[in-house]
């Protein structure tokens, strides 16, 4: 039995470092599946993949999780000198959010001459 997510929904906002979120919000799905043998290890894995320090189980559906990554305008987590370049308004940046869905996977037989 494996947990997997099987895509990502993104949606993606321009982030300023003094007036938080500024519009021209964005969204797309992300073609990435994500497999794991706990709730913990598909966490972990899917926040290195994306590049996430904060993930969190969504409050209306615990079949979902939410990771949220601040990116550079290629869509890459942003490096320690470009979020410091950001802070001082240098650079611009974005706030996403992906949210997966988890199924469990489970193996079926298949039966012959069906």
């Amino acid at each position: 039995m494996k947990l997997t997510i099987r895509e990502f929904y993104k949606t993606s906002e321009e982030d300023n470092w003094q007036e938080g979120c500024i519009g021209n919000m964005e969204d797309s799905i992300v073609d990435l599946q994500v497999s794991a043998d706990s709730q913990k290890e598909l966490m972990e894995k899917a926040s290195e993949i994306l590049g996430s320090s904060y993930n969190e189980i969504d409050e209306d559906d615990d079949s979902k999780i939410n990771f949220e990554t601040i990116e550079d305008e290629h869509g890459l987590a942003a490096t320690g000198e470009e979020m410091d370049q950001w802070k001082q308004g240098k650079l611009r940046l974005w706030h996403c959010t992906y949210t997966a869905f988890v199924t469990l996977e489970t193996p079926f037989k298949l039966s012959r001459g069906v």
